[in-house]
């Protein structure tokens, strides 16, 4: 296996954070270990969706969207992997 440093951007997502529902967007990187580019985007977005889970509250018509930013393969001596943490978030427009 590899280790990969993956960088998703979530978009449309109606959360309820700072006190009131807005639609935000973020940013997030996590590492993974995974066989190719493919499984380590696929897993990071599992993840990060996994996360979120309980934060979305979008109506089913009105589906947030996750895409890649970027992905590169890295020494696993030089990061660790820890459970996911650190989303920046920022407001959506509209």
């Amino acid at each position: 296996m590899k280790r990969y440093r993956v960088t998703l951007e979530g978009r449309n997502f109606l959360v309820d954070l700072y006190g009131a529902r807005q639609k935000m967007g973020f940013y997030v990187t996590r590492n993974v270990d995974a066989r190719d580019p493919a499984s380590a985007e696929s897993l990071a977005m599992s993840l990060v969706m996994e996360e979120l889970r309980p934060l979305i509250l979008n109506d089913p018509e009105d589906r947030p969207r996750v895409s890649l930013e970027s992905i590169r393969e890295v020494d696993a001596s030089s990061c660790y992997r820890r459970k996911g943490s650190g989303f920046g978030w920022f407001y959506e427009e509209g």
